[in-house]
């Protein structure tokens, strides 16, 4: 089946209605409601991750293996390695990934976890550097799309206010290339 059949076979009852409309005089606004009977177009095609069943955050592993991909490992000696564009994290405007998906490489390098003070190996550090106002906004956001690719529906995320901290119940790993130690603060005597 041809690019063009598809388009006819979808869109031709529409655009025949649009036309009769204006041949009758009638304003557009008449044809809306036939158009409401086909689903809006989406941008993004996610395609839900086929996990094994029972399958929860806890035992899912994800590590990033450079900037664009990461490999997902859950029971069942499952692994997959997927981009960001297939798990829905591609800004549409300009192909690159998405604000969600830096978030997730960001949390990345801390393990999944982002409180607003940390304590490293000998000190405390009182400033975290990922802490801003939009992050509770910016973790929503990101916890909607890894429920909607993993196809679970409990939060991704453990209650902020019991930990005190934006933790991730799945596994976070940095990439191994790339990671820096950004919680290690040694003092010299």
């Amino acid at each position: 089946m041809n690019v063009h059949c598809v388009i006819k076979q979808k869109y031709y009852p529409f655009i025949d209605s649009l036309i009769k409309c204006f041949e009758n005089g009638e304003s557009f606004e008449i044809s809306m409601p036939f158009l409401k009977q086909y689903p809006t177009p989406s941008h993004k095609k996610i395609i839900p991750l086929k996990l094994p069943s029972g399958t929860k955050w806890e035992h899912i592993t994800i590590q990033f293996l450079d900037y664009d991909k990461v490999k997902i490992q859950a029971p069942g000696h499952f692994t997959k390695v997927v981009d960001y564009r297939k798990m829905g994290f591609e800004n549409l405007k300009n192909g690159k990934p998405n604000t969600q998906w830096k978030l997730l490489y960001d949390l990345s390098r801390y393990r999944g976890d982002l409180s607003w003070t940390i304590t490293t190996y000998r000190k405390r550090v009182d400033s975290h550097p990922l802490s801003t106002p939009k992050i509770r906004k910016q973790i929503q956001r990101l916890s909607d799309s890894l429920k909607q690719y993993f196809n679970i529906n409990e939060s991704p995320f453990y209650d902020y206010v019991k930990y005190e901290a934006y933790k991730t119940k799945f596994f976070l790993l940095p990439d191994p290339l790339n990671s820096k130690i950004l919680c290690d603060v040694t003092e010299t005597s």
